[in-house]
């Protein structure tokens, strides 16, 4: 009798173990179940953050900033808004005039950081970036820093004339002094500048604004010109 109560008991026992088992396994795959889960969503999650970045980025790619006129008499009224045509004329004043500030910018030079700031970004703004000028214009301002480091005074630009010698190219004379030196420590200059007008392709407000008519250097020669004894 003792022995066949036994004998259940360990029956009853091995049950309990199988059904133990059976319950840590079901729990084991629902865990495993969760975990996969997790990490599919994360993963969808994912990807769908990588789709998107890469959509920004190619619609940043393309964006353009378009300009308008806006029109508005003597006391501010607005007259007439649109947008700037694609085939606009730059008047040729105003190419000259953006020409002679160009040159200004270039070989002002300024105590005051801002200022210095400000014409530089001015030509940067200016150049054609396809072209070699920029590494010109760079080694320029290197070379200048150095040669007049200890000079602490604005160097102001004159400009004399400007010439029209060809569709895009002007030659600009000016001069050159620091402020509060005598008359005879001007070093005088011809420059032959050419250009390329692109009125529509803004790509920041930053550009538009240092930039507004879209004239972009193309080639800078700048010559030293030898002053007589008489001046």
């Amino acid at each position: 009798m003792a022995a066949g109560l036994l004998k259940e008991e360990i029956k009853d026992t091995d049950k309990l173990k199988l059904l133990n088992g059976s319950i840590y396994k079901d729990r084991a795959i629902s865990l495993l179940r969760k975990e996969l889960f997790a990490l599919l969503f994360g993963g969808f999650g994912l990807l769908m953050g990588f789709i998107s970045l890469v959509m920004v980025i190619n619609i940043k790619a393309e964006e353009k900033i378009i300009p308008y006129v806006v029109s508005v008499d003597r006391q501010g009224s607005l007259i007439n808004i649109g947008k700037v045509s694609a085939d606009i004329k730059i008047p040729e004043k105003a190419v000259y005039a953006t020409v002679c500030e160009f040159i200004e910018k270039l070989y002002s030079r300024y105590t005051d950081f801002e200022l210095k700031k400000s014409a530089i970004n001015f030509v940067f703004m200016h150049l054609d970036t396809a072209k070699d000028v920029k590494e010109e214009i760079s080694n320029f301002y290197f070379e200048d820093e150095e040669k007049y480091k200890d000079v602490l005074k604005n160097r102001l630009v004159s400009v004399s004339s400007i010439v029209k010698i060809a569709e895009m190219t002007y030659k600009v004379e000016f001069e050159t002094y620091f402020k509060g030196f005598t008359k005879e420590n001007k070093t005088r200059y011809y420059a032959t500048v050419s250009y390329r007008i692109n009125s529509l392709e803004h790509t920041s407000l930053e550009e538009l604004r240092s930039n507004p008519l879209g004239i972009f250097i193309t080639e800078l020669n700048v010559v030293k010109k030898e002053v007589s004894a008489n001046g």
